[in-house]
């Protein structure tokens, strides 16, 4: 089987849980020298409890977290590793490393949707979505196997990629709630790639929650 990242040939090895309940069998993913460069959230280290971030207490947190009380849950730090993913994924258009996570994201979010919420991707703008061909987070939910539903659009046509830190805290709002939308008394989890700063999330969060969910956490493949 060839790593779907590096391009390697390797010899997948399964367990006894994943021979009786593997969804994702024989598929092609990353082999085990991609898989050990990945820096994953630990959750016995010391890290924000509102956002996984390593820095303790967590400055951007400290910022709104009267305002928003945020529950977020990440896979993988962001790292050299994770910048060339993404630049090949999301930007240069290679559609099928939507597929290496699969198995990791399915087992996190499914989890969330165990409990009743409702998974719901952060969206592009429409000229975004018209010019890449594709939304990023949602190829990751779907094939991952996970159903969602998108009650959130994009009101602006800013990047956020393209901004630095302070940039991105004075983003102004983003998001509406679609026409039609309807999250009163909803448990929903806002689903993104990466998570930086918070700001589009808690904007997210904010929109949600105007509309009545009951309960808004949140989820990304990354933490920068």
């Amino acid at each position: 089987m060839k790593c779907l990242f590096c391009k390697q040939e390797y010899h997948p090895s399964y367990s006894i849980k994943d021979l009786l309940f593997h969804p994702f069998l024989g598929q092609a993913s990353l082999c085990p020298n991609c898989s050990q460069a990945l820096q994953k959230v630990d959750a016995k280290e010391e890290r924000c409890p509102y956002c996984g971030h390593r820095e303790v207490p967590c400055q951007e947190c400290e910022l709104w977290r009267e305002q928003y009380h945020l529950q977020h849950h990440s896979l993988y730090y962001y790292d050299d590793w994770g910048r060339e993913f993404m630049e090949r994924y999301k930007i240069k258009g290679e559609y099928s490393l939507r597929h290496c996570f699969q198995k990791e994201i399915y087992i996190a979010l499914h989890s969330y949707q165990k409990e009743g919420f409702i998974l719901c991707p952060i969206p592009l703008t429409k000229a975004k979505r018209e010019q890449r061909g594709f939304s990023q987070v949602e190829g990751l939910l779907e094939f991952s196997h996970l159903s969602y539903c998108s009650f959130l659009e994009k009101i602006h046509e800013e990047t956020q990629g393209l901004k630095n830190k302070a940039e991105r805290l004075k983003t102004p709002y983003m998001f509406a709630l679609k026409e039609g939308s309807v999250v009163k008394d909803k448990k929903i989890c806002l689903v993104d790639d990466i998570y930086t700063t918070g700001r589009t999330i808690t904007y997210g969060y904010d929109c949600l929650q105007k509309g009545g969910a009951k309960e808004v956490v949140s989820f990304s493949l990354w933490r920068a």
